[in-house]
């Protein structure tokens, strides 16, 4: 193990913050791999129980209504952001955060299989607002996971490893969507919800293995925290560090890459096998994560900030590039994989969003005000994917999806410019 160890960390850190000890670097080692497999299982979990995709076919396939449909992207998203800020003074008040980390992984298994149990006894608009509910539920308990896992990674994983224990983790869970939705294509016929249930159920099963898993994190103590707890001192943050308040600004422009997902399948012309449509998108999704993750993940050991920057292009170039596609050649959208290979562009880009950004809020900030920094941040940003969702869901109903995809878009193009003014944290 002490040899292997030390050479996996001097091949895969691109910054070196390590130790002389072997002992220290056997522990760093063991720490990046259980940190792997836990974010491994959560985001396995996320990819089949995934609201833009796995919930929406679902909840339409059992006839709910379209207004509890219209809820599954908002309340996802917003509601496992929005509490942080307030939660920071539950994880600063503990000299460790993976307690936390399992009771979030834990709930979020139960509100997986209370999904579950609603769409197997209830019908049509009452069980699509009960599964409304439990993704609610799902989303406070990530919201808990989200906040102790960046602090977890920041003390346990140094400098130059922590963007690679991210995207190795996405990497190996779009590798196990993509097996699903090969599955879901080689299926004949619509024989209705019961893959999808079968999906949702696994999704529950993952995340209480991912409870199981962080056990084995040997994380280090840290002095807990009882002054300035208070959650209106935590958003001064904002006025006080001009830098952070950028960075703040900046995500909050490429949340749209996030919120423009859905417009890009409301592009797809229907088909003659559903599940096969439904796969399709799904094998997208999952190939970008497990060709992605890892790339940018390494890039972002070096510059997270430019990760930032290219991931924000891509997203603008590749709405501009759909909407002259489709007002020239629109007949081509009939083809059933042009749309899957927008979302796998679009999901391309998305991950290296995801892991740009994480990245850079770890590396900015230190052990002391890393909880606060993510979580003045998180709760930020779910506050205006809220308003700006809300706006968009409004918006679908006289606007085609096209121009949202264009206006989304813009605000991708605009959060580049703003990040070139970020500095560097690597």
């Amino acid at each position: 193990m002490n040899g292997w160890a030390s050479r996996w960390l001097k091949s895969t850190t691109a910054n070196s913050e390590l130790p002389d000890s072997t002992e220290e670097r056997d522990k760093i080692a063991r720490n990046a791999l259980v940190l792997i497999a836990a974010t491994f299982l959560t985001k396995t979990a996320d990819s089949l129980a995934n609201p833009k995709i796995t919930l929406t076919w679902l909840l339409q396939s059992m006839g709910a209504s379209a207004a509890a449909i219209s809820l599954l992207v908002p309340i996802r998203e917003s509601g496992a952001l929005l509490p942080q800020a307030a939660l920071a003074s539950l994880a600063n008040s503990r000299s460790r955060q993976a307690g936390l980390y399992r009771l979030g992984t834990l709930v979020q298994g139960a509100a997986a299989l209370g999904m579950l149990a609603s769409v197997a006894t209830l019908e049509g608009t009452l069980a699509g607002w009960a599964v409304v509910l439990c993704l609610a539920i799902l989303s406070l308990a990530r919201c808990l996971c989200s906040l102790t896992h960046k602090a977890m990674i920041g003390k346990g994983v140094p400098k130059g490893l922590r963007g690679q224990t991210n995207g190795w983790a996405s990497s190996a869970a779009g590798l196990a969507t993509c097996i699903v939705a090969v599955l879901l294509i080689l299926v004949q016929g619509a024989p209705g919800v019961q893959p999808l249930m079968w999906m949702v159920a696994v999704a529950g099963l993952a995340w209480w293995l991912a409870t199981l898993v962080i056990s084995f994190l040997d994380e280090p103590e840290q002095k807990p925290k009882d002054a300035d707890n208070r959650f209106w001192q935590r958003l001064k943050l904002l006025r006080k560090d001009a830098h952070f308040l950028r960075f703040v600004i900046a995500r909050a422009l490429l949340t749209s890459s996030a919120l423009v997902a859905p417009y890009y399948v409301m592009l797809q012309a229907g088909s003659e096998n559903p599940l096969a449509g439904f796969g399709a998108l799904l094998l997208a999704s999952g190939v970008a994560s497990l060709i992605a993750s890892p790339l940018w993940g390494r890039l972002a050991d070096h510059s997270s900030r430019l990760v930032l920057l290219l991931s924000a292009t891509l997203v603008s170039a590749l709405g501009l590039s759909t909407v002259v596609l489709h007002q020239t050649l629109p007949e081509l959208f009939s083809n059933a994989w042009l749309v899957p290979a927008l979302y796998f562009c679009l999901e391309l880009a998305h991950q290296g969003i995801r892991v740009g950004r994480k990245t850079y809020i770890v590396d900015m900030a230190n052990d002391d005000n890393r909880v606060d920094y993510v979580a003045v941040s998180n709760s930020t940003i779910g506050l205006i994917l809220l308003f700006v969702g809300l706006i968009s869901s409004g918006l679908s109903t006289i606007l085609p999806p096209v121009t949202l995809i264009a206006l989304l878009s813009l605000l991708s193009a605009a959060g580049a410019i703003l990040g070139r003014s970020l500095p560097e944290v690597e």
